[in-house]
């Protein structure tokens, strides 16, 4: 089995192989001798460095392979480009990775997600689904996350799940049970991680940035003042994407960030004619 050299690059990257020279960049289209010798003659190549990457990128290849894992990389014809300018550069999928390109709405929120904020989103962002037949995009953790997940695969849209983790080790563990439904239900697993790799305190914010680049707009369901759907916002705010909220009672400390976004003019959520409205569909027929 062979990599095409762009390929063999770009997870190079991933890998963060301490020999692998940025020169490589200019020779994706030589052959594989002739590549070696340039490389060779540039004084930063080691050739048994080289060798023992190949091996490794090779295995990684093939478990994807084995595994039913898509290696969209940024040569690859589903690869987001407009959505990751920077950042995430190779993608792990599972699913449909045309859905990639897709116009997104990531909903974030709380693990102790509410009893009046669940209900809500059940009435609201499913009448929402049903009516503009959006994409939710969200990172598969238990509360705000998994109940979106679930209530857009009950309205029988797929969903996107963004992960912490490598898709063969997946994080959290009761997200395992979910990835059969989410995949037949057209939808589809992302990781920026490799495979087999297991959750790092740091992924999470790896995760919310990836979130936050692949969508349209963030949907902020419920947040802490001091939380991570609080540091994912502020991200949408440095990626310029629409931010959305909803009001909530002032000594709710469970949703005391809500108000800072509303405070520092993030849009106001009531219903779901307001989510229709950020979607572009000011008038139902």
């Amino acid at each position: 089995m062979t990599l095409a050299l762009r390929q063999l690059y770009i997870l190079a990257r991933v890998l963060r192989w301490p020999y692998f020279p940025e020169a490589w960049r200019g020779y994706e289209t030589l052959d594989d001798r002739r590549a070696f010798t340039i490389l060779g003659d540039s004084g930063s190549f080691l050739w048994s460095d080289f060798s023992r990457y190949v091996q490794e990128v090779l295995r990684i290849d093939e478990t994807c392979f084995k595994e039913g894992i898509e290696i969209v990389h940024e040569g690859h014809v589903h690869f987001p480009t407009a959505s990751l300018k920077e950042g995430a550069y190779c993608l792990f999928v599972q699913g449909d990775s045309k859905l990639l390109s897709s116009s997104m709405l990531a909903v974030v929120g709380s693990r102790e997600l509410s009893d009046e904020i669940a209900e809500w989103m059940e009435k609201h962002l499913t009448r929402y689904l049903q009516l503009s037949q959006d994409i939710v995009l969200s990172g598969a953790a238990r509360g705000t996350d998994q109940w979106a997940h679930r209530l857009a695969l009950r309205t029988g849209l797929p969903t996107v799940a963004v992960l912490p983790s490598g898709l063969l080790n997946i994080y959290p563990r009761e997200f395992q049970n979910w990835s059969k439904p989410v995949l037949e239900g057209g939808g589809l697993l992302v990781s920026s991680f490799l495979p087999q790799q297991s959750i790092r305190r740091y992924h999470f914010v790896e995760r919310n940035r990836l979130l936050v680049q692949l969508s349209r707009s963030v949907f902020v369901a419920q947040a802490r003042r001091q939380s991570g759907s609080m540091m994912t916002a502020r991200m949408a705010q440095e990626l310029n994407r629409p931010l959305l909220t909803l009001p909530v009672f002032p000594d709710n400390a469970r949703a005391n960030g809500n108000l800072d976004l509303l405070a520092d003019g993030c849009i106001l959520v009531r219903d779901y004619l307001d989510l229709l409205a950020n979607y572009g569909i000011t008038k139902l027929s």
